[in-house]
């Protein structure tokens, strides 16, 4: 009976290690595609619902490959913060509205999983959208690409803002949803309302530099910065675009 009850403790033991094994491992992973840790400490039975949960995002392919994307994404903008920034980088981050892009990744992927079918788009995307820091998303990535491309400092957050802004269109495609492209040095598209360009971002001298290199070559009236990008839906343009253009003589005037 002592022997009995031994192996039984034995057993028990055993079953509770690999219980608390199993879940520090959901934790890990529910941290790392970042789920509401809050609402998994409340489950009965967390590993069973992250399984669960992980399923149905896998059964619906733009759930898993949206988090996963901007899990990453976040992972890269936080390191990229963590780097050390100069009074010019500052300005950048500033111009492009990092922090309010990272806040808003954060929370679109933290509601993910109260999300089901087309909820994706209509209680998660469609709102990052409305609350703009989808759109600075966007921009980012184009400003990036654009003016910043050969600049030493940025290279780390180009990349991390460049992954998120793939995720995202990648979505959109999956969800038929129609992002309609501007883009920078481009003449203005019809229907896209011109607005100034952002105020830190014209002070920056490789702004400058480039903007002039192209009026100096003739060129004029471009895109020089996107403020909201025209989204289509169903047929019906749903979110009006807005971009700054550059007048020569107020370019000057005004440097």
């Amino acid at each position: 009976m002592d022997n009995t009850n031994k192996d039984l403790r034995e057993q028990l033991a055993a079953t509770q290690l690999q219980l608390g094994a199993s879940q520090r491992v959901t934790e890990e992973i529910a941290q790392y595609l970042n789920f509401n840790l809050n609402h998994l400490s409340q489950c009965d039975q967390p590993v069973s619902w992250l399984h669960g949960r992980l399923k149905e995002e896998i059964e619906s392919s733009v759930y898993l490959q949206l988090r996963m994307g901007l899990s990453a994404a976040l992972m890269a903008l936080d390191k990229a913060s963590g780097l050390g920034t100069s009074n010019e980088q500052k300005v950048v981050i500033d111009a492009l509205y990092i922090e309010e892009i990272r806040k808003g990744l954060g929370k679109l992927l933290a509601r993910m999983e109260e999300f089901s079918g087309s909820q994706l788009w209509d209680a998660g995307l469609f709102l990052g959208f409305s609350q703009n820091w989808l759109h600075y998303l966007l921009r980012a990535d184009l400003i990036l690409r654009a003016y910043f491309a050969k600049q030493k400092g940025v290279g780390f957050l180009q990349e991390a803002i460049s992954l998120a802004s793939s995720a995202v269109k990648a979505a959109l495609l999956e969800l038929d949803v129609g992002l309609v492209r501007i883009e920078l040095f481009e003449p203005l598209q019809t229907g896209v309302e011109p607005v100034e360009i952002h105020y830190n971002l014209r002070k920056l001298p490789v702004v400058q530099n480039l903007i002039q290199e192209r009026l100096s070559k003739g060129n004029n009236l471009f895109v020089v910065d996107v403020i909201s990008f025209p989204i289509r839906l169903n047929g019906k343009q749903i979110i009006s675009g807005r971009a700054a253009v550059v007048n020569p003589s107020d370019w000057m005037q005004n440097l």
